[in-house]
């Protein structure tokens, strides 16, 4: 006897199955009309239908930009590959979406694990969490310890290819959240990049402008600075309107030898020697109106959210402390994560349900003094650019373009 089961003929009446590492690892750093396209788009895949950006666009109330915004922000971090039939025609694609599961998890997928043995310690990690906060400039959020736990453990990457992840996001002018620097690091590393070393060759190779910065930040004494935004202005400035050579600007940089600013006085030279020869110095960009407006509108936030942060700690005696264990915690986790112990499963399990615990005493505290979990949040007034103007893709975010309408 056979059994047979008759399927649906009518897809709106079945399931789809969305990974769970999707809602729980991509999708809170994720733009929300973003997640529109990818869940809308992720449906029609499973039954082989062919949809246009067009009808995605207007099924979703979206632009069709919007939508190929989406696509490129999902490649960017490696949850969708762009097909294309015809390699000379780039505007025109097929998408298909990454499992995502085999892509992190999957030890089996061609990327070498950690080793046991090459552990790291936790002065190490304790290091690399305190030069995230210093590249990024905020500290880390809870559920990324974890995160960044995973790409050490089921990549084997060093501790420095993680920094310099963080750092390739904010120098290309990305948000650097976990989820983000996650598909970059998955990137790197399937390209056989383990050190800080291969990925600075890599770097150099593809991404000339991002290698020019390196190199002159090199010459200044600044390798192992962050590019900021006024210094990529002025290296921009140099390459782009004056159509200095690199080996030019490195020959200035190395008649700055000794001097203790070398910056402004490389920057003083070249201007002259320019306007010596009959250049017109550009004069330094003016931040628009709408660039001070997000920058005051994301400090105002941010020194809100410490002021609360502040209020709740005097209202709520021990709960400090219990913030400084959290945080010891989540380097236990990341450590038990990268190590190669053989009760290695049970230990993470013990430290979670610490963390759970410690979570658990530290909101009970909060909402016994009357206040909410989310209290101390920053509580940016766009979710998603956090009060940037700009989305992880370096899109204009909505925000920005209303805010263009009304100034």
């Amino acid at each position: 006897m056979n059994f047979k089961r008759e399927k649906s003929t009518n897809y709106f009446l079945d399931d789809t199955a969305i990974p769970n590492i999707f809602i729980a690892e991509y999708m809170p750093d994720t733009p929300g009309d973003y997640v529109k396209v990818y869940l809308y788009a992720f449906l029609y895949s499973h039954v082989n239908h062919i949809l246009s950006n067009e009808s995605i666009a207007k099924n979703l109330g979206l632009r069709v930009e919007d939508v190929l915004a989406a696509w490129t922000y999902f490649e960017e971090g490696r949850m969708i590959r762009k097909v294309y039939p015809d390699p000379e025609d780039k505007l025109r694609y097929d998408v298909a979406f990454i499992d995502l599961k085999s892509g992190v998890f999957d030890r089996s997928s061609g990327v070498k694990s950690r080793k046991p043995g090459a552990a790291l310690d936790d002065e190490t990690l304790k290091a690399l969490f305190k030069e995230i906060e210093h590249i990024t400039e905020k500290p880390i959020p809870g559920g990324d310890y974890q995160k960044i736990g995973y790409l050490l453990d089921d990549y084997g990457v060093s501790a420095e290819v993680i920094a310099a992840a963080y750092s390739y996001c904010v120098e290309k002018g990305k948000r650097a959240g976990a989820s983000y620097v996650s598909g970059i690091v998955r990137d790197w590393a399937e390209r056989g990049l383990r050190t800080k070393e291969d990925v600075a060759a890599y770097l150099e190779n593809c991404d000339i402008r991002y290698a020019q910065y390196r190199q002159i930040m090199k010459a200044l004494g600044l390798a192992s600075s962050v590019v900021t935004d006024a210094e990529r202005n002025v290296f921009d400035t140099w390459l782009d309107d004056m159509s200095m050579s690199l080996d030019d600007i490195l020959n200035v940089c190395k008649k700055a030898a000794g001097k203790n600013s070398k910056f402004a006085y490389v920057k003083k030279i070249i201007e002259s020697d320019f306007a010596k020869s009959g250049g017109k110095v550009p004069a330094a960009e003016d931040k628009s109106s709408r660039k001070r407006f997000y920058e005051n509108r994301r400090r105002d936030s941010e020194e809100a959210a410490k002021k609360r942060v502040a209020e709740v700690f005097a209202k709520c005696p021990g709960l400090k402390e219990i913030d400084e264990e959290l945080a010891n915690l989540n380097i236990e986790l990341v450590s038990a994560m990268v190590s190669g112990a053989d009760n290695k499963k049970n230990t993470i399990s013990r430290i979670k349900q610490r963390i759970e615990r410690k979570t658990s005493e530290k909101y009970d505290l909060m909402d016994r003094a009357g206040f909410s979990e989310s209290y101390m949040d920053i509580l940016y007034h766009c979710p998603l650019c956090k009060d940037t103007g700009i989305l992880d893709n370096g899109v204009s975010c909505s925000c920005f373009k209303i805010l263009t309408e009304t100034m």
